[in-house]
Protein backbone atom coordinates (compact mmCIF):
# COMPACT_ATOMS: atom_id res chain seq x y z
CA UNK A 1 0.00 0.00 0.00
CA UNK A 2 2.83 2.43 0.88
CA UNK A 3 4.37 1.84 -2.71
CA UNK A 4 1.17 2.41 -4.25
CA UNK A 5 0.20 5.81 -2.51
CA UNK A 6 3.05 7.89 -4.93
CA UNK A 7 1.87 6.33 -7.97
CA UNK A 8 -2.13 7.39 -7.09
CA UNK A 9 -0.50 11.13 -6.41
CA UNK A 10 1.18 10.55 -9.75
CA UNK A 11 -1.43 9.94 -11.59
CA UNK A 12 -3.83 12.37 -9.95
CA UNK A 13 -1.32 15.33 -10.18
CA UNK A 14 -1.16 14.45 -13.98
CA UNK A 15 -4.69 14.51 -14.31
CA UNK A 16 -4.84 17.92 -12.39
CA UNK A 17 -2.30 18.95 -15.25
CA UNK A 18 -4.19 17.77 -17.65
CA UNK A 19 -6.67 19.64 -16.51
CA UNK A 20 -5.98 22.85 -16.07
CA UNK A 21 -3.66 22.92 -19.27
CA UNK A 22 -7.26 21.95 -21.04
CA UNK A 23 -9.19 25.32 -19.24
CA UNK A 24 -6.19 27.06 -19.97
CA UNK A 25 -6.02 26.20 -23.80
CA UNK A 26 -10.13 26.23 -23.58
CA UNK A 27 -9.72 29.41 -22.19
CA UNK A 28 -7.66 30.66 -24.67
CA UNK A 29 -9.65 29.53 -27.53
CA UNK A 30 -12.22 31.54 -26.17
CA UNK A 31 -10.73 34.53 -26.34
CA UNK A 32 -9.54 34.55 -29.61
CA UNK A 33 -13.18 33.66 -30.73
CA UNK A 34 -13.63 36.66 -28.74
CA UNK A 35 -11.51 38.99 -30.37
CA UNK A 36 -11.96 37.55 -33.92
CA UNK A 37 -16.20 38.43 -33.00
CA UNK A 38 -15.03 41.44 -32.08
CA UNK A 39 -12.78 42.62 -34.78
CA UNK A 40 -15.82 41.33 -37.29
CA UNK A 41 -18.44 43.22 -35.77
CA UNK A 42 -16.55 46.13 -35.76
CA UNK A 43 -15.64 45.47 -39.98
CA UNK A 44 -19.61 45.02 -39.86
CA UNK A 45 -19.89 48.51 -38.47
CA UNK A 46 -17.94 50.42 -40.99
CA UNK A 47 -20.10 52.07 -43.90
CA UNK A 48 -20.13 50.39 -46.90
CA UNK A 49 -19.01 51.80 -50.24
CA UNK A 50 -22.24 52.69 -51.74
CA UNK A 51 -23.32 54.26 -48.38
CA UNK A 52 -20.46 56.32 -48.78
CA UNK A 53 -21.28 57.19 -51.79
CA UNK A 54 -24.52 58.81 -51.34
CA UNK A 55 -23.69 60.24 -48.16
CA UNK A 56 -21.01 62.64 -50.01
CA UNK A 57 -22.88 63.11 -53.06
CA UNK A 58 -25.61 64.92 -50.24
CA UNK A 59 -23.38 66.40 -47.99
CA UNK A 60 -21.50 68.39 -51.15
CA UNK A 61 -24.01 70.29 -52.59
CA UNK A 62 -24.75 72.41 -49.45
CA UNK A 63 -21.38 74.09 -49.76
CA UNK A 64 -22.03 74.78 -53.77
CA UNK A 65 -25.57 76.36 -52.64
CA UNK A 66 -23.71 78.73 -50.30
CA UNK A 67 -21.34 80.08 -52.94
CA UNK A 68 -24.11 80.04 -55.35
CA UNK A 69 -26.98 81.42 -53.64
CA UNK A 70 -25.49 83.54 -50.76
CA UNK A 71 -21.59 84.53 -51.77
CA UNK A 72 -21.46 87.30 -49.53
CA UNK A 73 -22.97 85.88 -46.39
CA UNK A 74 -20.62 85.50 -43.18
CA UNK A 75 -21.69 82.05 -42.47
CA UNK A 76 -20.52 80.94 -46.51
CA UNK A 77 -17.15 82.75 -46.02
CA UNK A 78 -16.07 81.00 -42.61
CA UNK A 79 -17.14 77.64 -43.80
CA UNK A 80 -14.96 78.39 -47.10
CA UNK A 81 -12.05 79.39 -45.40
CA UNK A 82 -12.06 76.07 -42.80
CA UNK A 83 -9.66 73.66 -43.77
CA UNK A 84 -12.47 71.06 -42.57
CA UNK A 85 -14.24 70.76 -46.22
CA UNK A 86 -10.74 69.79 -47.89
CA UNK A 87 -10.07 67.37 -44.84
CA UNK A 88 -13.61 65.87 -44.70
CA UNK A 89 -13.28 65.44 -48.37
CA UNK A 90 -9.81 63.89 -48.00
CA UNK A 91 -10.48 61.45 -45.62
CA UNK A 92 -13.91 60.22 -47.70
CA UNK A 93 -11.49 59.54 -50.79
CA UNK A 94 -8.82 57.49 -48.11
CA UNK A 95 -11.31 55.61 -46.77
CA UNK A 96 -13.41 54.14 -49.93
CA UNK A 97 -9.39 54.33 -51.57
CA UNK A 98 -8.66 51.61 -48.59
CA UNK A 99 -11.68 49.73 -49.34
CA UNK A 100 -10.79 49.23 -53.14
CA UNK A 101 -7.01 47.77 -51.77
CA UNK A 102 -8.90 44.90 -50.12
CA UNK A 103 -10.27 43.49 -53.37
CA UNK A 104 -7.48 41.07 -55.37
CA UNK A 105 -8.74 41.73 -58.65
CA UNK A 106 -8.65 45.50 -58.86
CA UNK A 107 -5.26 45.60 -58.10
CA UNK A 108 -4.16 43.09 -60.31
CA UNK A 109 -6.65 45.75 -62.82
CA UNK A 110 -4.68 48.85 -62.29
CA UNK A 111 -1.09 46.40 -61.51
CA UNK A 112 0.40 46.89 -65.16
CA UNK A 113 2.01 49.94 -63.15
CA UNK A 114 3.87 52.82 -65.84
CA UNK A 115 2.36 50.91 -68.96
CA UNK A 116 -1.23 52.14 -68.10
CA UNK A 117 -3.66 51.89 -70.88
CA UNK A 118 -7.04 52.72 -71.83
CA UNK A 119 -7.98 49.32 -71.79
CA UNK A 120 -6.35 48.82 -68.69
CA UNK A 121 -8.08 52.00 -66.60
CA UNK A 122 -11.33 50.98 -68.31
CA UNK A 123 -10.88 47.63 -66.65
CA UNK A 124 -10.17 48.80 -63.31
CA UNK A 125 -13.39 51.26 -63.45
CA UNK A 126 -15.37 48.53 -64.09
CA UNK A 127 -15.38 47.61 -60.60
CA UNK A 128 -18.02 49.72 -58.15
CA UNK A 129 -15.33 50.82 -55.76
CA UNK A 130 -12.70 51.85 -57.85
CA UNK A 131 -16.13 54.10 -59.53
CA UNK A 132 -16.55 55.69 -55.32
CA UNK A 133 -12.92 56.48 -55.36
CA UNK A 134 -12.75 58.35 -59.07
CA UNK A 135 -16.27 60.10 -57.84
CA UNK A 136 -14.38 60.79 -54.54
CA UNK A 137 -11.64 62.56 -56.39
CA UNK A 138 -13.99 64.49 -58.47
CA UNK A 139 -16.12 65.88 -55.75
CA UNK A 140 -12.91 66.89 -54.20
CA UNK A 141 -11.11 68.69 -56.81
CA UNK A 142 -14.32 70.33 -58.13
CA UNK A 143 -15.07 71.81 -54.72
CA UNK A 144 -11.34 73.18 -54.10
CA UNK A 145 -11.79 74.38 -57.79
CA UNK A 146 -14.94 76.13 -56.87
CA UNK A 147 -13.62 77.94 -53.50
CA UNK A 148 -11.05 79.05 -55.52
CA UNK A 149 -13.35 80.70 -57.84
CA UNK A 150 -15.43 81.69 -54.82
CA UNK A 151 -13.11 83.82 -53.45
CA UNK A 152 -11.52 85.16 -56.38
CA UNK A 153 -14.61 86.42 -57.44
CA UNK A 154 -15.55 88.16 -53.77
CA UNK A 155 -11.44 89.18 -53.28
CA UNK A 156 -11.91 91.11 -57.12
CA UNK A 157 -16.22 91.80 -56.66
CA UNK A 158 -17.25 90.45 -59.72
CA UNK A 159 -19.96 87.72 -60.24
CA UNK A 160 -19.07 83.85 -60.08
CA UNK A 161 -22.79 82.11 -60.14
CA UNK A 162 -22.81 80.78 -63.76
CA UNK A 163 -18.85 79.93 -63.47
CA UNK A 164 -19.51 78.10 -60.06
CA UNK A 165 -22.37 76.50 -61.79
CA UNK A 166 -20.29 74.99 -64.84
CA UNK A 167 -17.65 73.93 -62.34
CA UNK A 168 -19.77 71.96 -60.20
CA UNK A 169 -21.37 70.22 -63.29
CA UNK A 170 -18.05 70.15 -65.80
CA UNK A 171 -15.84 70.70 -63.77
CA UNK A 172 -12.64 72.78 -65.86
CA UNK A 173 -14.94 74.43 -67.84
CA UNK A 174 -15.69 76.23 -64.78
CA UNK A 175 -12.70 77.36 -64.42
CA UNK A 176 -12.48 78.30 -67.94
CA UNK A 177 -15.37 80.15 -67.40
CA UNK A 178 -14.10 82.08 -64.28
CA UNK A 179 -10.53 83.13 -66.10
CA UNK A 180 -12.72 84.57 -69.26
CA UNK A 181 -15.01 86.74 -66.66
CA UNK A 182 -12.10 88.14 -64.88
CA UNK A 183 -10.49 89.12 -68.47
CA UNK A 184 -13.86 90.73 -69.59
CA UNK A 185 -14.12 92.12 -66.37
CA UNK A 186 -10.66 93.87 -66.53
CA UNK A 187 -11.58 95.42 -69.67
CA UNK A 188 -14.76 97.14 -68.41
CA UNK A 189 -12.62 98.38 -65.70
CA UNK A 190 -9.60 99.47 -67.79
CA UNK A 191 -7.52 97.38 -66.07
CA UNK A 192 -6.19 93.96 -64.83
CA UNK A 193 -8.21 92.30 -62.61
CA UNK A 194 -5.62 90.47 -60.42
CA UNK A 195 -5.59 86.76 -59.63
CA UNK A 196 -6.15 86.07 -55.96
CA UNK A 197 -3.61 83.57 -56.31
CA UNK A 198 -1.13 86.21 -58.01
CA UNK A 199 -1.88 88.83 -55.72
CA UNK A 200 -0.99 86.07 -52.34
CA UNK A 201 2.50 85.56 -54.12
CA UNK A 202 3.11 89.46 -54.25
CA UNK A 203 2.55 89.92 -50.66
CA UNK A 204 5.11 87.70 -49.62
Amino acid sequence: LSRSFPASNARRSLLSGRQRYSRTSTSGREKRNRRCQVSAIAIESLPTVEEVFNFENLAVFPFWISMIGFPKSTFTKTVMLSPATSIACGLIYGYLAYQSFLEPEILEAFSSGAQQSLSSLTKGFSYETTVAVGWAHFIAMDLLAGRYIYFDGLKNDFITRHSLVLTLFFGPLGVVSHVLTRGIVGLTRSGKVEDILESGLKSE
